[in-house]
């Protein structure tokens, strides 16, 4: 019998949360998805899977819905950087107080483990690779929100409330990320312009670097994490290596 059998996911109609129900149903886990639709599409919810349209700010339908939880993994949150300088108030209530409130759930619930989606924008734009305990750099108010819910997760954690894992990811694509709109990252963006034939736009000079990992690879790294005996630990989910906006339009595009 698994120690996780049963498994929530927060934001689990989302482009990563739906990506890691599928493996998780694959693995034979009982899945429940909790997700307000905000960001998440209803046709990415697994067939499976149980489904709960609901909000993470709405701590009585999470401490409901999270009993008989072995485990939750953490994705449901505002989700972009750029748009979070407009949008200061909301992206603090949802990452903080939502991650709070998701922490509480378990807490009370007594969940053995929560794993949360942390992000590098953690390390702002300082140059050369990233160490988990390098020094952060909060450039935005995303930036900031997901950091407080780091701490949050890391002090449950040390109180002994539930196992707590961060995981930080770098740029993520591969199937169902999003190609339009303010949540759209850059892959997605060239995709959706290649296919309907319009030039690639490149902001800048185009040598600025990010770190690219494909979807896939996220999954095995949350699964990985699911099954470690270690908590209270940071681990970055990233390729390893740095490619410029140009190389990446290269490759998708000769417009």
């Amino acid at each position: 019998m698994k120690k996780y059998k049963n498994i929530v996911i927060t934001g689990g109609a989302g482009f990563i949360g739906s990506n890691m129900c599928d493996f998780l149903i694959e693995k034979k886990h009982n899945v429940t998805i909790i997700d307000n639709l905000s960001f998440g599409k209803k046709k990415y919810i697994n067939s499976r899977a149980k489904f709960i349209k609901g909000d993470i700010m709405n701590k009585k339908l999470l401490v409901k819905h999270l009993t008989n939880t072995d485990a939750v993994y953490h994705f449901a949150a505002m989700s972009r950087s750029g748009p979070s300088n407009h949008e200061v108030e909301f992206c603090i209530e949802q990452n903080t107080i939502g991650t709070k409130n998701v922490l509480e759930a378990c807490r009370i619930n007594k969940v053995k483990k929560i794993i949360y989606a942390g992000s590098s924008t953690y390390y702002g734009n300082s140059f050369g690779k990233q160490k988990e305990t390098d020094k952060h750099d909060l450039f935005n108010p995303y930036a900031l929100s997901k950091f407080l819910g780091e701490e949050l997760c890391l002090f449950y954690n040390n109180k002994n409330y539930v196992e707590s894992n961060v995981l930080r990811y770098f740029n993520v694509y591969g199937d169902r990320q999003p190609t339009s709109g303010i949540y759209a990252l850059v892959i997605g963006i060239f995709l959706d312009r290649k296919k309907k034939g319009i030039p690639l736009m490149i902001f800048g000079d185009g040598n600025q670097k990010r770190d690219f990992i494909h979807i896939d690879d996220v999954i095995k790294a949350n699964y990985k994490v699911l099954n470690t005996k270690k908590s209270g630990e940071i681990y970055n989910v990233g390729f390893g290596e740095n490619f410029s906006i140009n190389v990446l339009a290269k490759l998708i595009s000769k417009k």
